[in-house]
C-alpha cells in the first residue's frame, strides 16, 4: 500500500494521461520518465545501468529503480578568482557553464555510480572546478589590461571547449561542456583600490606640476598641519613629496659662484720722466769718484 500511495517518478502519471500510457505503466510492467531524464537501476543493491528517456523495463527478482538523473543541458553560473594575468595582477572572470551529465555509456560504472547521488549544487560545484582548471592555462597568456577589455574572451573560450571535449576524465564521468561564455572581468577590491591609488597618484603628479608654485607650497602645509592635528585622508605620499622637492629644486635660483680673479687694471698712466745721470767728470779718478765734487779755481778767488 506504500508504495501505492507514493510511487516511484518512473511509475507515476498525471490524471490526464493517455490511457495507453497508463495500461504501459500498470498493466503490462513498464516505467517511464520523461524526455530528458534517466532512472538509474540496481541489481541485487549495487549500481547496474541507467535507463530511459522514454518507456522501459525493470525485472522484480534483483532489480530496483533508483534516482532519476537529469541528462538534459544544465546551466550554472561561475565566477573565477584570482586568475594570473601576464602581468602579477590578479583578475576575476565571471559568465556562464552550460554542460550535460550521462551515466549511460561510454561513462564507467564505478563513475557514474558516485556522481548519480550528488546533489546538483555538488555536480555544479564539480564542473566549475573542472573548467577553471582548464581557463587558468590560457589567462597568463594575456595581458591584464586585454582581460579587462575582454578581447581574448572568445579565444579563451574556444581553447577551454576544445581541451575539455579531449580530457579522458571528463569523458569517463559522462561530463560534456556544451557552452562556456565568460561575460566579464571583475578585479579583485583589494587590486581595484591599489589602481585607484596608483590613478589618483599620477593625476596629483599631474595637476601639481601644472599649479603655481605658491599654491603648492600652501597645499603641502595645510597637510602637514592636518597630519599633525590627527587627520585621516592622506592626500600626499613620498612620491609627490619627492616631486615637490625636485620641482623647488629646478624653481631656485642658481647658487651664486664665486671666481678668483685679478682686480681690475688702472688706466695706463705716463711712466715718470728718468733723471738723466750726471755728465761724467773728466777730473775724476777710478780711486775718488765717490768723493764730493771739486770746486773750480773761480770759487775760491773771486777775482779771477
Amino acid at each position: 500500500m506504500g508504495s501505492r500511495r507514493n510511487p516511484h517518478p518512473a511509475e507515476s502519471y498525471a490524471p490526464d494521461a493517455p490511457l495507453h500510457h497508463k495500461i504501459r505503466l500498470r498493466w503490462l510492467g513498464y516505467k517511464h520518465t520523461t524526455d530528458g531524464q534517466v532512472c538509474v537501476i540496481y541489481q541485487d543493491e549495487r549500481y547496474f545501468d541507467a535507463r530511459g528517456p522514454g518507456y522501459f523495463r525493470v525485472s522484480g527478482w534483483n532489480e530496483r529503480m533508483g534516482e532519476i538523473v537529469r541528462i538534459a543541458a544544465r546551466t550554472t553560473p561561475f565566477a573565477f578568482e584570482n586568475l594570473a594575468a601576464r602581468e602579477p595582477v590578479p583578475v576575476t572572470l565571471s559568465g556562464k557553464i552550460t554542460y550535460t551529465f550521462d551515466p549511460r555509456p561510454p561513462a564507467e560504472k564505478e563513475i557514474a555510480a558516485a556522481l548519480v547521488k550528488l546533489s546538483p549544487d555538488a555536480l555544479h560545484g564539480l564542473i566549475q572546478d573542472s573548467v577553471r582548471r582548464l581557463t587558468r592555462v590560457y589567462t597568463p597568456q594575456y595581458t591584464f589590461v586585454a582581460l579587462r577589455s575582454a578581447t581574448p574572451f572568445p579565444e579563451i573560450e574556444a581553447a577551454v571547449a576544445l581541451d575539455f571535449a579531449r580530457e579522458e576524465l571528463l569523458k569517463r564521468m559522462g561530463l560534456k561542456l556544451s557552452r562556456f561564455v565568460i561575460e566579464q572581468s571583475l578585479t579583485p577590491e583589494r587590486t581595484e583600490a591599489r589602481l585607484q591609488e596608483a590613478a589618483q597618484r599620477l593625476y596629483n603628479a599631474d595637476v601639481n606640476q601644472q599649479l603655481p608654485l605658491n599654491e603648492l607650497l600652501l597645499a603641502l602645509y595645510t597637510e602637514l598641519v592636518e597630519k599633525s592635528k590627527g587627520g585621516s585622508e592622506q592626500l600626499w605620499n613620498m612620491t609627490d613629496l619627492t616631486s615637490l622637492i625636485q620641482r623647488l629644486d629646478k624653481s631656485a635660483a642658481p647658487p651664486t659662484r664665486i671666481i678668483d680673479a685679478a682686480p681690475p687694471a688702472v688706466p695706463n698712466a705716463p711712466p715718470p720722466a728718468e733723471t738723466p745721470p750726471p755728465a761724467p767728470d773728466s777730473n775724476k779718478t777710478g780711486s775718488d769718484s765717490n768723493a764730493p765734487p771739486k770746486r773750480s779755481p773761480s770759487y775760491l778767488d773771486p777775482d779771477l
